[in-house]
């Protein structure tokens, strides 16, 4: 399984901000993230091409700018201060991948408050990009749930 997360740091020279990236194996992970491209799982390289994109100099500023502009909504939602909105109400389908090391399968405790019609489960087995591991089971989670909300 390919698990990695992400360690970013910035260093300032004159007028430019420069991001230093390393990529690390999740605890769980038999294989770097180099080895991993050409695998089973990354057999046309498309993941080892996403991550070498990511890495780039400047194409995380565009992440870290939205962070900083949604600061002040975070803040109030972790002070309980945020308006309380209704529900969406459209049939909604999330599959929370089971390892993944940015954002923990306990962080769907709430997810019902946003979605009136949820359909939850966990992804096992998969790391953050569960549609690349697991591509079959992956399409087949989604044909499921429009097939059970009556799209085919």
């Amino acid at each position: 399984m390919l698990g990695t997360a992400v360690i970013c740091s910035s260093e300032t020279s004159g007028s430019e901000t420069h991001l230093k990236s390393a990529m690390i194996p999740h605890a769980g992970s038999r294989r770097t993230p180099k080895r991993a491209a050409g695998s089973a799982r990354d057999n046309d390289g498309v993941l080892e091409a996403w991550v070498d994109n990511f890495l780039k100099p400047g194409n995380l500023a565009g992440g870290f700018a939205y962070y900083q502009a949604a600061h002040a909504g975070r803040v109030a939602i972790m002070r309980e201060q945020a308006p309380v909105l209704p529900p969406i109400g459209v049939p909604t389908c999330v599959r929370w991948a089971e390892h993944d090391a940015l954002f923990p399968y306990a962080w769907t405790d709430r997810l019902g408050e946003t979605f009136a019609d949820l359909d939850l489960a966990m992804f096992e087995g998969v790391g953050h990009f569960p549609h690349r591991e697991d591509p079959e089971r992956a399409g087949a989670e989604i044909a499921g749930f429009f097939s059970r909300i009556g799209h085919h």
